[in-house]
């Protein structure tokens, strides 16, 4: 039976979650709060409301993030105690592995099909007609039944990603014999973006090689480039699905870049803070009107009414962020508490983390990534987000206990074939 072994060097999942928020939360609320910078995104009130808002946003994601970082330095003692850990040797077989994947393959296939024959394919033929940029744009956003909508959603936000994610890791690793899988799982991906031609599938394409090609590499300038050139394929991806997106399908390689810059900076860093100012923090005080996750999408996956996005009430679903969604729903009392649950969580996460071989660790690492990004460009209160928690806590459950290694450094750090 064919096997290999191999190391791998990871990040801790609070580490993750702590990153991840002081960049795309705390430091664009204070960017906007300390310069000014005001945005109609999401809903137009008055500058004085706006900053109003802004403030409270600041504060909020201020509190949250060194409180966090506090809880963690007081468990951890120092920074540098925690980052990532690679003290396991993982032994696993080929076989187990393309028959695992093959299956979720399979499965991520039927859930793309069936959102296919209802509505998905129809989208895809009329891309270059003469439907108007706003009616393409919107189209099946309501029309599709929700279980499809599900599938679509589980197919290529877990499953897919995840499954590309590894076969990436392992092919850069030196196991080759995985290029037909991934060659298949990343058509279902692209085929499955198509559905809706939403940016998020196509970029959780990208992240989930350039994070599989940063993982494999330990020198820091590999892993810089590798950044680089993550980020530009990141803007012509942003820049190219913009435009059929609203149907647009004339352009040039300017267009292209320019779009994609510029979703990069203000839709991917700027706009969740600035939508989340509008749609959240400007129209709930904290205490008087707060939701208690009425309208939510999450009571929505139980209860069976879902708001449209189309709905005139469909602001209280908005993508806010967590922090938004947090303050919407519970007020001022729910982000008190938030970073004392949330360091709980990742405490525990962490816990688990340290006993996890090298392969669930990546996996596990790459599901909190896919997560984290999915509280921040998104919202918390999901059904989408609760099943990605749920993929990560059960990643984290470790099932067999292996050995440590004594010299860890007499195994090599590449993937190694025996027979």
């Amino acid at each position: 039976m064919k096997e290999f072994s191999f190391k791998a060097p990871v990040p801790y999942p609070s580490i993750v979650f702590l990153y991840a928020t002081l960049f795309f939360q705390f430091l664009p609320a204070a960017y906007i709060h300390f310069f000014q910078e005001y945005s109609a995104r999401g809903s137009l009130h008055s500058e004085v409301v706006f900053f109003l808002a802004a403030e409270r946003m600041f504060f909020s994601s201020t509190y949250l993030v060194f409180t966090f970082l506090a809880l963690w330095l007081l468990v951890n003692k120092t920074v540098g105690q925690k980052g990532s850990s690679d003290s396991y040797l993982a032994i696993l077989s080929v076989a187990r592995i393309r028959r695992l994947v093959a299956g979720l393959l399979f499965l991520s296939f039927c859930f793309i099909f069936l959102y296919g024959v209802n509505g998905g394919f129809q989208k895809v033929a009329l891309l270059g007609s003469d439907w108007s940029s706003r009616d393409y744009r919107y189209l099946n956003f309501n029309e599709v039944p929700r279980e499809y909508t599900y599938m679509l959603q589980v197919a290529r936000r877990i499953i897919l990603p995840a499954a590309i994610f590894v076969l990436f890791f392992l092919y850069f690793r030196g196991l080759r014999a995985l290029k037909g899988l991934i060659f298949i799982a990343c058509v279902l991906q692209i085929l499955g973006g198509a559905m809706t031609f939403a940016r998020a599938p196509f970029a959780m394409l990208l992240v989930s090689i350039f994070f599989a090609m940063y993982l494999s590499y330990t020198s820091v300038l590999k892993r810089l480039l590798v950044v680089l050139v993550a980020v530009i394929c990141l803007v012509l991806m942003a820049g190219l699905i913009t435009k059929l997106q609203y149907n647009i399908v004339e352009f040039d390689l300017v267009e292209i870049t320019e779009t994609g810059a510029d979703f990069l900076v203000n839709r991917s860093w700027l706009v969740p803070v600035a939508v989340a100012i509008n749609l959240s923090f400007a129209l709930f005080d904290g205490e008087t009107n707060n939701l208690y996750l009425s309208g939510s999408r999450l009571l929505g996956f139980f209860t069976g009414d879902v708001i449209g996005t189309l709905e005139g009430r469909s602001l209280i679903v908005a993508p806010v962020g967590f922090i938004g969604d947090i303050w919407r729903n519970f007020g001022v009392w729910g982000l008190a508490f938030s970073p004392w649950l949330f360091f709980s969580l990742f405490y525990w996460l962490d816990a688990r983390f340290e006993k996890l071989n090298p392969f669930k660790r990546m996996l596990g690492s790459y599901l909190t990534v896919a997560l984290v990004f999915y509280w921040i460009m998104g919202v918390f209160f999901s059904a989408g987000a609760m099943l990605t928690l749920l993929a990560v806590c059960f990643v984290h459950f470790p099932k067999v206990r292996l050995r440590r290694s004594h010299d860890i450094s007499s195994f090599p750090s590449s993937i190694e074939s025996t027979r």
